[in-house]
């Protein structure tokens, strides 16, 4: 069992950091090139976290939530997202669109 679980998490850590890496690589497009593509919400850091969390060993487990943080299409992305459309909603509020 303990077997199964190491190829399962590091399987799952492994897809999830390649999507990870890919989200970032699109958030840096969009500030080196000015390209703009879509990023994959939460995906990456939830395979990941899940990766984490199935690992037999307890060090990773107890880390779970940090691809959470790491990959931009879960917490930063979202958090950055909701902050443009809060900051949308306040700069037009005056104006009809």
């Amino acid at each position: 069992m303990s077997t199964f679980r190491v190829i399962a998490g590091g399987l799952l850590m492994i897809l999830g950091g390649f999507v990870t890496i890919m989200n970032w690589g699109v958030v840096l497009q969009w500030l080196w090139r000015k390209k703009h593509s879509s990023w994959i919400p939460v995906v990456g850091g939830g395979l990941a976290a899940a990766g984490a969390a199935t690992l037999p060993y307890s060090p990773v487990n107890a880390l779970w939530w940090v691809p959470l943080f790491a990959d931009w299409g879960c917490m930063p992305g979202l958090a950055y997202t909701i902050a443009c459309y809060g900051w949308r909603s306040l700069t037009q509020r005056g104006h009809k669109s």
